[in-house]
């Protein structure tokens, strides 16, 4: 697995991700419309007349630490970080979290353990569809295509405004925002190493 960098095309202080596997890439990546996008590209499956792709991130990844906070993240509704922050905005962030969590707002994204996001393109029975899950210590992308999503190929869009899954955009928004510093620490690395 190959984890690589690109400027954004609205933002060159960000970068878009790559991670290439066995052929396919997976791009995680910031639309000038404040969204975050979601895509896989390579090999396709047709089961049952339904177009999938799947990308796994494996434990002996750099990366499978930032997909298997992530993933736990929405499941426990962790949602609002309280690294670097003072201890009144900690006790905000868990007072947030606990609302979030006793109002079992993940019912509509998380089924039996499994991270379903329909694209917030547009309303489900049309939208394309990102499964995540956890199998042994491998967490698996699986895009479905559904040929009604606006949205070219399997991508998927989360709203950074709006969200029908609001507020788990922010689990969304803190997994690209890791990625951002592994991008500046990379970049830090091959500047000394000239």
């Amino acid at each position: 697995m190959v984890v690589e960098f690109k400027d954004n095309y609205i933002d060159s202080n960000l970068k878009d991700v790559f991670i290439r596997q066995n052929g396919k890439i997976l791009k995680i990546f910031f639309g000038g419309n404040g969204d975050l996008y979601f895509d896989i590209f390579g090999s396709i499956n047709y089961n049952s007349g339904i177009r999938t792709s799947s990308i796994c991130i494996d434990t002996n990844t750099d990366i499978y630490d930032y997909f298997n906070e992530f993933f736990n993240d929405i499941l426990n509704c962790n949602i609002y970080n309280n690294s670097d922050l003072d201890s009144c905005q900690t006790y905000t962030n868990i007072e947030l979290n606990r609302k979030v969590a006793s109002q079992n707002a993940n019912s509509k994204l998380v089924k039996n353990g499994i991270i379903e996001w329909y694209s917030d393109s547009i309303y489900d029975e049309k939208a394309n569809l990102l499964k995540i899950e956890k199998n042994n210590d491998k967490i698996i992308l699986t895009f479905f295509d559904n040929p009604d999503d606006p949205i070219f190929g399997f991508g998927i869009r989360i709203c950074n405004s709006g969200s029908k899954y609001d507020p788990f955009n922010i689990c969304f928004m803190n997994l690209f925002n890791k990625f951002q510093k592994l991008s500046k620490e990379k970049q830090h690395k091959k500047i000394l190493t000239i």
